[in-house]
């Protein structure tokens, strides 16, 4: 049986659902997928600081892959790793004998904008991911077009290059026609979904909460982070603030979903971070919502503004979502619109569909 090793410094399973979705339909008999962490010994640290036994264990696990790595030859490895990091070079010695196929979502490769710091623009470092990128590889998959066309722009990339995006649950994340709110005597729902931090913008939607008549507007969070205790205050002072909490089943956050009218994601950039995908967008647009959205690389690709949502600068959006949700809450019919656009525009992001796009490249070594 042949193995994919799916291998990132901390990473996400469900950023790799659609390959999944491949693997347990087309090659399910002689495929396996495996998922491994390449910083061990940070781990291990994070484990004796927290006292957590089974975060060692895992660890123990990812050190004996490396090694497994180092000694084998010709398996298939999917490396996520953030730009001008330099571990590079030792990743990239220890998968020296492997097939190698990058996997990320940043799209700026000009070193105008990068999250790793560290020895990034020395000359070592710039020269390793240079032959990372034009010679190592065997292909590469990316988050966005915008993440492949720069990366095609800076370096010579000779090997194919897929967008896989990311993708959603369709037994999970749905619409039901019956929930759609037309009746323009009906608050409407705004919702929020994520990190309860700043820099997802959740200070803003505190003050359209604040800026908005309380008996036309519902707004409800989902999520943890440093802003708990100020959604939860908020929440005793109006009464059309609803706080669920971090919610980790799929299928109960799927249900709030259905109920949202609007889904809100003021992100704002910083110094090493933008929203490069949003993968509560597809989700809330599967489940009929329409997302208002700051202008971060992600979002602009997912929503075709005034089409299946909006897009806002961000020193605007709290002043521009206020003024559309007011429009769109006299203009039902107009909501009930948009909401079907999200629906028909989301189902390209369905695993099945996102998975052929993985297979563009991988049937290659497969089959």
């Amino acid at each position: 049986m042949k193995e994919i090793v799916i291998l990132h410094e901390y990473g996400d399973k469900r950023h790799f659902r659609a390959l999944e979705y491949l693997i347990n339909t087309k090659y399910k008999s002689n495929v396996q997928l495996i998922f491994r962490e390449f910083t061990p010994f940070m781990g291990i640290a994070r484990s004796i600081k927290q006292r957590r036994l089974q975060l060692f264990k895992k660890q123990i696990v990812n050190i004996w892959n490396l090694f497994s790595l180092l000694l084998s030859r010709d398996r298939l490895v999917i490396l996520g790793m953030a730009p001008y990091d330099y571990r590079v070079i030792l990743l990239d010695r220890i998968l020296l004998r492997h097939k190698i196929f990058y996997f990320t979502s940043w799209p700026y490769w000009d070193y105008s904008f990068y999250p790793k710091k560290i020895f990034a623009k020395g000359r070592i470092i710039r020269n390793a991911w240079k032959k990372f990128i034009e010679k190592d590889i065997s292909g590469i998959f990316t988050v966005t077009e915008t993440a492949c066309r720069n990366l095609k722009n800076y370096y010579n990339v000779t090997k194919p290059c897929s967008v896989v995006y990311h993708s959603y649950d369709e037994s999970v994340y749905f619409s039901t026609k019956s929930n759609y709110a037309v009746s323009v005597h009906k608050p409407m729902n705004c919702l929020f979904v994520g990190r309860l931090e700043l820099n997802k913008g959740v200070d803003r939607i505190i003050k359209i909460v604040e800026d908005l008549p309380m008996d036309k507007f519902r707004f409800h969070f989902v999520g943890g982070g440093s802003f708990v205790k100020d959604i939860q205050e908020l929440s005793q002072s109006f009464n059309n603030v609803i706080y669920y909490g971090y919610i980790k089943d799929e299928h109960i956050l799927a249900d709030i979903y259905r109920k949202a009218d609007v889904l809100l994601l003021p992100s704002r950039k910083g110094e090493s971070w933008e929203e490069l995908f949003g993968l509560v967008i597809i989700e809330a647009m599967a489940c009929g919502a329409v997302v208002m959205s700051t202008d971060h690389i992600g979002p602009k690709e997912l929503i075709v503004n005034n089409y299946n949502g909006f897009i806002f600068p961000e020193e605007k959006f709290v002043e521009s979502a206020s003024q559309e949700l007011l429009k769109l809450y006299s203009e039902r019919l107009r909501l009930e619109e948009m909401r079907r656009n999200s629906i028909n525009f989301s189902k390209k992001f369905s695993e099945k569909e996102i998975s052929k796009r993985w297979d563009i490249i991988l049937r290659n070594y497969l089959e």
